[in-house]
């Protein structure tokens, strides 16, 4: 049985999401690996300091340099702006994609008259083409989609893409939010151990005071790295983002009139696929500047 145009781009929409989600992954992994090897580069070079003598030294000395340069060739390899610009490509393609096989489910302008098929594999093809440059690994890569969902009008649209996504979007936020949150607990906590440390410090005798201050001194750069990964991250922007799109969907789908007109629900189509196309748009931008 020939497929039809809606399921090739349903499944390529799916390979191109594919493609993006492993490439986020990718980066995530090696953004956790790099702030992992820096941990233990501080802590080891501040361990050669504290008046440990002899082959511990030495030891102390070569795991905080093996850390460090690995923590270099990891920000080289895995955080540099190819990485990101192949993520944000491929991203931005399966996003387009998504929004226009809704269109066409929703059989809104372009894809009312007898040439929707070819008007939709055109459009898709357009797309590709502003992401292919990019990616190489699509043609390898299997699609993570099931069949196109069953869509006969307004209401199936509003059930199955506004109020869906508005959905999504809400569970996204409190999973950026509860990300966020440890991490500052983390960065709190490797603080006020710092703090402790310091007091003790200040109260001891002078050999217990040169290792206070060698702790406080790998703390204080631990909690900047904390920081910096959390910062570099963007959960907390990128909850916002995902909050204030959930309730601008809420609010379309409230004002959206129980049996709306043809034009009212061209218009609704039209508003929620731009909400989220701006939406995407903010979020790869903000996770492209914080890995550039």
């Amino acid at each position: 049985m020939t497929p039809s145009a809606l399921d090739v781009v349903w499944a390529l929409q799916g390979r191109w999401s594919r493609v993006a989600t492993e490439q986020r992954a990718r980066v995530d992994r090696r953004r956790r690996a790099n702030l992992a090897l820096l941990f233990v580069g501080a802590s080891a070079g501040a361990t050669a300091t504290v008046g440990i003598e002899g082959v511990a030294v030495q030891i102390a000395a070569g795991v905080s340099a093996l850390a460090l340069s690995l923590a270099a060739a990891v920000q080289q390899r895995g955080l540099n702006a190819t990485e990101i610009s192949q993520w944000s490509a491929a991203r931005k393609a399966s996003e387009a994609i998504k929004a226009e096989a809704y269109r066409y489910l929703a059989q809104v302008p372009p894809y009312r008259g007898a040439d929707r098929d070819e008007r939709l594999l055109d459009r898709v093809e357009d797309h590709e083409n502003d992401a292919r440059d990019h990616v190489v690994a699509l043609n390898a890569t299997a699609s993570d989609r099931a069949d196109a969902p069953d869509i006969s009008g307004i209401d199936d649209y509003v059930r199955l893409r506004a109020t869906e996504q508005a959905g999504w979007h809400r569970r996204k936020r409190a999973e950026h939010e509860r990300t966020a949150g440890v991490w500052r607990r983390v960065e709190l906590g490797i603080t006020l151990v710092g703090a402790v440390v310091s007091a003790f410090g200040g109260i001891a005798g002078e050999g217990a005071a040169g290792v206070a201050g060698a702790i406080v001194g790998v703390t204080t750069t631990l909690a900047a790295m904390v920081a910096a990964h959390l910062a570099a991250t963007g959960h907390e922007r990128i909850a916002a983002g995902y909050a204030a799109t959930s309730e601008r969907l809420e609010r379309l789908v409230v004002r959206l009139p129980e049996h709306p007109t043809e034009e009212q629900a061209v218009a609704f189509v039209e508003d929620v696929e731009e909400l989220l196309a701006r939406q995407n748009e903010s979020w790869v931008g903000l996770f492209t500047r914080a890995g550039s």
